[in-house]
């Protein structure tokens, strides 16, 4: 259900927004739009600008995709180019440029007609990933996870959707850190479920089992730690809740939950999630547009935003600073928030501190009113005590 809009710094773009990334400085960019042009909304990427943690209204440029939209998006590691998913067309190569003191002008990549047929033959990318020193980059599609070599485009391995490999169509994808030559990926399905793959062999490593607390819960998004360690951050959704769960490679290969927590306290599902550029934080956003950071290292809540967006989330990104987190919303809403590094103060914490408090109290005017009780005992007997002698004497 929508809510009535806040004036809580967000911005208005005039077209449903699905997909960001924050190249470098303080100009992130964002994509979306009406689909056919019928719509009278125009598809494009959009440059905006964020000046201490709040978005300016100016666009500082954009760049049309005539009738295809932009759903979601991948920055290479360099910063200077963005992979763009752009519905069943497949995918579309942007260059970013930027001079000194200016905002980032985007252009369409130059293709060969080789690439062309790559980036279209994809269909509709759901979960697209660079790894981390720009080599591979995977995308994942209804029936498959493509690996290929960047930026040459040649295909490496294809993990596909059949009885023994993919269980269903992909939401999300992404390489390890933690295992030489970018070998392993995490991918998530529609059907809920979460595997670890040796992306070469086509070979599934590992397969994640949900706590018994969480189960029939669905895995729906998954980031690698960015600190080289064999550790993964996954979005479970559960019973119309959103939780993180981080998970570590024991000696022996299998996949544990070391740390999990409840990702929101608005009771909604997480639609949105990303990892800071060093993995130092986490970001969500829920289906009512609510947002929160996480630290990362222990999964306590930094902030939470309640009613950030009109609908729901579709994307977060973080500045290359970390100073900044920008969420986005099919509301056509983008806000900029600054990324606390004070941790929420536990509620459970504070419930308890009240709680000592009263009773404390209840013990002082336990204390009172026994003192009081016992004075006024005293007092009645010796007055029946003194009524009782005068009656004998007069007897």
């Amino acid at each position: 259900m929508a809510r009535k809009p806040k004036d809580n710094g967000s911005r208005k773009f005039g077209a449903p927004l699905y997909c960001a990334a924050w190249p470098a400085g303080s100009y992130p960019i964002v994509g979306g739009g009406g689909g056919k042009r019928s719509s009278g909304i125009p598809n494009r990427v959009v440059v905006l600008k964020a000046e201490n943690g709040s978005l300016l209204d100016e666009e500082q440029g954009d760049l049309r995709t005539n009738e295809l939209t932009p759903f979601n998006m991948a920055l290479h590691p360099n910063g200077q180019t963005v992979v763009v998913g752009v519905g069943s067309a497949g995918l579309q190569v942007i260059d970013i440029t930027q001079q000194p003191g200016s905002a980032p002008m985007l252009t369409l990549a130059p293709e060969t007609t080789a690439q062309q047929e790559v980036l279209s033959s994809f269909g509709e990318a759901k979960g697209l990933a660079f790894s981390n020193d720009g080599k591979l980059l995977a995308v994942g599609v209804h029936d498959a996870v493509h690996i290929h070599e960047w930026p040459s485009l040649v295909s490496k391995a294809t993990i596909k959707r059949r009885k023994d490999e993919l269980t269903d169509a992909v939401r999300d994808v992404d390489f390890s850190r933690a295992h030489a030559n970018n070998a392993v990926i995490a991918v998530t399905c529609e059907d809920g479920s979460c595997s670890l793959w040796l992306w070469s062999q086509s070979t599934r490593v590992g397969e994640l089992e949900l706590p018994s607390e969480l189960a029939g819960g669905a895995f729906k998004s998954c980031r690698f730690s960015r600190d080289g360690q064999k550790g993964l951050f996954t979005v479970v959704n559960h019973q119309g809740s959103g939780h993180l769960l981080y998970w570590h490679q024991t000696d022996v290969g299998e996949m544990e939950v070391l740390r999990q927590t409840r990702a929101n306290s608005f009771a909604a599902p997480i639609t949105a999630f990303d990892i800071s550029p060093s993995g130092t934080f986490l970001g969500t956003g829920t289906s009512e547009g609510d947002v929160a950071t996480f630290l990362a290292e222990d999964l306590r809540p930094l902030q939470r935003v309640k009613g950030a967006h009109m609908v729901f989330t579709t994307a977060l990104t973080f500045a290359r600073d970390e100073q900044t987190m920008l969420t986005v919303s099919a509301d056509a809403s983008a806000l900029a928030t600054k990324v606390s590094r004070k941790p929420i103060s536990s509620p459970s914490q504070f419930h308890l501190l009240i709680a000592v408090l009263v009773c404390i109290l209840a013990l002082f005017c336990m204390l009172a009113w026994s003192r009081l009780g016992l004075g006024g005992t005293s007092g009645a007997l010796q007055d029946r005590a003194h009524i009782q002698a005068s009656t004998n004497q007069e007897l």
